[in-house]
């Protein structure tokens, strides 16, 4: 049975498998950003992913005008040779899944 993984769980997940994936000699990545859910239902848009992506934007932005921008969750994950390795994406399913990744910073721990 597959593990289903809660919102937060994320980060330590991650760290397991960057330790995993160094001990065995690669060189990984932590990632950390955002990623855009497919079905929001009434979440609002965050706003500091609206400033980091979407600043022209978000300069103009009132409240009438979320519905108009994408809707993202706070996320980290681990890369690897140019890879995703993202085990926890399954707590996305209840928003219809990951649609796409915006990073904010990679770096080694």
């Amino acid at each position: 049975m597959k593990k289903i993984y809660r919102y937060g769980n994320c980060i330590p997940e991650s760290i397991k498998i960057y330790n995993k994936l160094k001990k065995k000699g690669h060189k990984p990545l932590m990632v950390e950003g955002w990623v855009e859910v497919n079905n929001p239902s009434d979440m609002l848009p965050d706003k500091y992913f609206l400033m980091r992506f979407f600043p022209d934007e978000f300069e103009k932005l009132t409240d009438m005008d979320y519905n108009d921008y994408p809707t993202a969750l706070e996320h980290t994950w681990v890369e690897v040779n140019n890879h995703k390795v993202d085990i926890t994406r399954n707590q996305f399913d209840r928003y219809g899944g990951i649609k796409k990744y915006y990073v904010y910073e990679r770096y080694i721990k």
